[in-house]
């Protein structure tokens, strides 16, 4: 799975809801609090906002402190992000474009991989940019239409990739790394991109 990813992030540890406004431990940084029938707190950056899910009864002020470093260190690679996005550009590319695009791209890097997709499906996802599921289903977003082609290319490679390997450790990163070096700017700019397009829909 690559989150906008990694744009949408979260923090698992371990509806009704009841939604709040206020500001972490240092005071700075906005988040909601929402109450749900859930086991185990969280916390997610799915857009720009920090959002608190918690069980009822839990204090949020519990999460809030155990994981303050984790949501300043977020809240600024947002900020950087969206400074970054000011100087950026959407591609206009149709979907038919997307669709032509990503199989060119993927022909490449299965045939270097010696993979093999099952299935290719576009949908507007809500949280990440493309998904890989076990059967080797490979889902894009649609809102990939607006990004430049080196990062199109970049989705397709980590998608493709985790047909080898299922989760993003060393071994899936050695395999992103013989075919993007800079892949932590790639990792960056899909930050950016991800807030860009999202202020514009």
């Amino acid at each position: 799975m690559f989150r906008a990813s990694r744009s949408h992030e979260s923090i698992n540890v371990a509806a009704d809801l009841q939604v709040g406004y206020s500001y972490n431990m240092d005071k700075s940084i906005p988040y909601k609090v929402v109450h749900r029938k859930v086991k185990h707190p969280r916390l997610e950056f799915k857009t720009k906002e920090l959002t608190v899910i918690v069980p009822h009864g839990y204090d949020p002020a519990i999460i809030l402190q155990k994981y303050d470093k984790w949501i300043s260190r977020k809240h600024r690679l947002i900020q950087e992000c969206l400074k970054d996005a000011a100087n950026k550009e959407m591609s206009d590319r149709t979907l038919g474009d997307l669709k032509d695009l990503v199989g060119v791209y993927l022909a490449d890097v299965c045939r270097d991989l010696d993979v093999t997709v099952n299935k290719i499906l576009f949908r507007k996802m809500r949280t990440k940019w493309a998904s890989c599921s076990s059967h080797n289903n490979l889902t894009f977003n649609t809102l990939m239409a607006r990004l430049p082609d080196d990062l199109v290319a970049y989705i397709v490679l980590h998608e493709a990739a985790h047909m080898l390997e299922r989760n993003h450790k060393k071994p899936f990163w050695n395999i992103i790394t013989r075919y993007a070096n800079d892949y932590k700017a790639h990792e960056k700019e899909l930050h950016t991109y991800w807030y860009l397009i999202h202020d514009t829909i």
